[in-house]
């Protein structure tokens, strides 16, 4: 009795075994992407050992393999475990490649982009594929109706004769946002006020050229030449042996330049004799303020 109950036992285990073996083969065979290759050999792997775990009805060659494994419900236990866990990889696995390849929401503008008129009314209508739900500016579009799902439409308002309006179309996995952009006719006032704005440009800008061109033509010529002798004088001032300077052979307005308020930079460079009697040559950097044909100030700086 205690025999025949033992074989009846092993029976069972081992179709239930056989049970796993398919499904978790199924699972490998049909639902296994190569996204992931380690989820594939894990799932090989874990059939593998399950099947090896298992107790087969006649069990010459596997019964002793592992001593703590000769238990049927223990070996059975843990072969059913490595099957549920390859087919749960697997199924996560699905369920990544389905959302990765899902496909992208998108829409076309079936309204004008362009209003001939000065309406500041608008009909905004967009035909979507792949999309649940659309937003615009972050209020729902509503369907057009049963003849149509696919198109969506919205009413808005043109402030101004240049419009921007950010659309988001979403379905169950992934969503899509561009802006779109909608241009009307200017009113009349709005007309005048952009003419008005780009007068007062232009004459700022007229302004600003003519301060510019005044400024260069007070910042040139003689007096950039008398800004850059008073800038050698004082230098020559500041030298240790000022009898022993030697200034580069330059042209003024090269190192000359007009820093605005009749104020001058002069960036050159001298040689002198040190307390040594060495000659040793240091650059300069001087501001001058000259006006009315009088050196106002030299400040000079060594480096």
């Amino acid at each position: 009795m205690t025999s025949k109950n033992t074989s009846s036992k092993k029976k069972r285990l081992w179709l239930v075994g056989i049970f796993w073996f398919f499904v978790g083969s199924y699972a490998l065979i049909f639902y296994f992407t190569p996204t992931n290759p380690y989820q594939v050999w894990l799932g090989f792997l874990l059939l593998l050992i399950g099947v090896w775990l298992h107790p087969l009805k006649n069990e010459k060659f596997f019964e002793n393999r592992l001593s703590k494994f000769k238990m049927h419900k223990t070996r059975t236990g843990l072969s059913v475990a490595g099957l549920l866990i390859a087919i749960v990889s697997f199924g996560i696995n699905l369920q990544q490649y389905d959302i990765e390849n899902y496909p992208t929401p998108s829409f076309i503008l079936l309204s004008p982009e362009s209003v001939s008129d000065t309406s500041l009314d608008y009909e905004l209508k967009l035909q979507a594929e792949d999309t649940t739900s659309v937003t615009v500016e972050g209020q729902g579009v509503m369907t057009q109706g049963e003849s149509d799902s696919s198109v969506y439409q919205f009413m808005l308002s043109l402030d101004s004769p240049k419009n921007t309006f950010n659309v988001i179309a979403k379905n169950e996995h992934k969503q899509s946002e561009t802006s779109v952009q909608i241009t009307r006719k200017e009113t009349p006032e709005e007309e005048e006020e952009r003419l008005k704005k780009q007068a007062e440009l232009e004459e700022k800008a007229a302004q600003r050229k003519a301060e510019e061109a005044a400024a260069e033509a007070y910042g040139s010529g003689e007096n950039k030449l008398e800004a850059h002798t008073c800038a050698r004088l004082q230098v020559e001032s500041l030298l240790k042996s000022p009898s022993s300077a030697k200034f580069p052979f330059e042209s003024y307005k090269e190192v000359t330049r007009y820093a605005g308020y009749n104020q001058y930079i002069i960036e050159s460079s001298v040689e002198s004799q040190n307390g040594f009697g060495a000659m040793i040559k240091t650059n300069y950097t001087c501001l001058v303020e000259y006006e009315d044909y009088k050196c106002l100030s030299a400040t000079c700086e060594f480096y």
